[in-house]
């Protein structure tokens, strides 16, 4: 059995836009995932609302990524493939990121996953990592309670500066790229979570990047020229 463990924020753990509650495991992408795969995977949740890359948000330092990592991953190897989509909320106002600074906190989660995982393999290989760009925000998140804490649509373009630094950490960190912006949408509710339809989407581009390892016997790094062979 393959293992995944997905890392991420409220877009992992299921925020639902529309109640402020959760959505069901059946509608959480991770858990469509798991169905998609079917029995040779165990797929892992691991999704916290609010989570950062690695800042560490006054009185909450638990909400950074970078704080919870190694716990998190030595709780779990071994594991297979890791998952990595955060970055959402480093664009908030209180911490004054650019997409550069965002993308050198995700490198060092990257580089903490090689370690941590390679130390606990006895081939001293790190598992395979799959960075995934998060979705962009929308406009529609103006008007909504937690809009000044995204500065609104300064939050709409930087969403839409990350997908190229992204790419970047992936060519030089080896990792297996997925740009979020490409599978879903974010609800109209807020402009910022995905909806049941976009957790949907963004399971089944997961498991098409993971299903194409198998066939290929190596996981596609650019998920954009996949889309274009898979269409021609």
């Amino acid at each position: 059995m393959k293992r995944i463990l997905c890392y991420g924020d409220s877009n992992t753990y299921g925020y639902n836009p529309y109640t402020q509650g959760r959505y069901s495991k059946s509608v959480r992408w991770p858990g469509v995932l798991a169905e998609l795969l079917g029995e040779e995977y165990e797929v892992i949740e691991e999704g916290l609302n609010n989570r950062t890359t690695a800042l560490e948000p006054e009185g909450e330092p638990w909400r950074s990524g970078m704080y919870y990592l190694e716990p998190c991953l030595r709780s779990h190897i071994p594991v297979d493939l890791f998952v990595l989509m955060l970055g959402s909320n480093d664009m908030k106002t209180v911490f004054g990121q650019t997409a550069e600074t965002i993308g050198a906190h995700v490198r060092q989660l990257i580089q903490e996953i090689k370690r941590i995982s390679a130390e606990k393999n006895p081939a001293g290989r790190s598992c395979e990592i799959l960075l995934i760009c998060p979705i962009f925000v929308s406009e529609h998140i103006i008007g909504v309670d937690y809009a000044d804490e995204f500065g609104g649509m300064a939050a709409v373009e930087l969403s839409r500066q990350l997908q190229p630094v992204y790419e970047q950490i992936t060519r030089e960190e080896g990792c297996i790229y997925l740009n979020g912006a490409d599978c879903a949408k974010p609800s109209t509710a807020d402009g910022l979570h995905l909806d049941e339809d976009g957790h949907r989407q963004m399971a089944e581009a997961v498991a098409e990047v993971i299903r194409h390892h198998e066939r290929k016997g190596k996981y596609q790094k650019k998920y954009e020229k996949y889309i274009k062979v898979k269409n021609e």
